[in-house]
């Protein structure tokens, strides 16, 4: 199955891809800095807390793709402005 990895689960659009990425069968992990509680069923995705403001919370993040040897065949982004 292919891999998407969405960084800012938490803003409208990287949730929408998430969700549509899922819904397509896809593997989903994504990065979020507040609750992502709004994904839900039966979307499944894989969360990981990552502030990208605090470089312990980026090491951390990759630790956690790295520990999984994840390989992404899409990655994208995106930054909540609010």
């Amino acid at each position: 199955m292919p891999v998407a990895v969405i960084l800012g689960l938490g803003s409208d659009i990287g949730l929408e891809l998430a969700k549509r990425f899922s819904a397509d069968n896809w593997i989903v992990w994504g990065t979020h800095r507040n609750s992502t509680d709004s994904i839900g069923s039966p979307f499944k995705v894989t969360k990981v807390h990552c502030d990208f403001t605090e470089s312990a919370s980026i090491i951390a993040a990759v630790e956690a793709f790295r520990s999984e040897n994840l390989r992404w065949d899409v990655l994208t982004g995106y930054r909540d402005w609010e």
